[in-house]
C-alpha cells in the first residue's frame, strides 16, 4: 500500500479526491492482515521455530459444540507445539 500523505488539509483533499470511498474499506479491511503478518514476522525473529497455527471457526450453537471445537482445538495445537512455539493467528 503506498505511504499516505495527508501532512497538509491541501494533501488529506488531494488523497480523498484520488481514493473512491469503498476503495478506503478495502484499505482499512487490508490492515489487519498486516498487523498479523507482523506479528508473526517478529515471532519468528525472537523464536526461529514459531509456526502461525490459525484457528477454525464456525458458528457453536451448543454446550456440546463448544467442548467439541476445543478438544479439536487443543488436540491440533498440542501437535504443532512437537515442532515448535506457535502464534495464533
Amino acid at each position: 500500500m503506498p505511504p499516505l500523505s495527508v501532512g497538509t488539509e491541501a494533501d488529506l483533499i488531494r488523497l480523498l479526491e484520488q481514493t473512491p470511498l469503498p476503495a478506503w474499506k478495502t484499505r482499512t479491511d487490508a490492515l489487519l492482515q498486516q498487523f498479523v503478518r507482523a506479528a508473526i514476522a517478529a515471532a519468528k525473529l525472537l523464536e526461529p521455530k514459531t509456526q502461525p497455527v490459525h484457528l477454525t471457526s464456525g458458528t457453536l450453537k451448543t454446550e456440546q459444540e463448544v467442548k467439541a471445537w476445543l478438544a479439536s482445538t487443543e488436540k491440533a495445537l498440542l501437535a504443532k507445539l512437537k515442532t515448535g512455539p506457535v502464534v495464533i493467528s
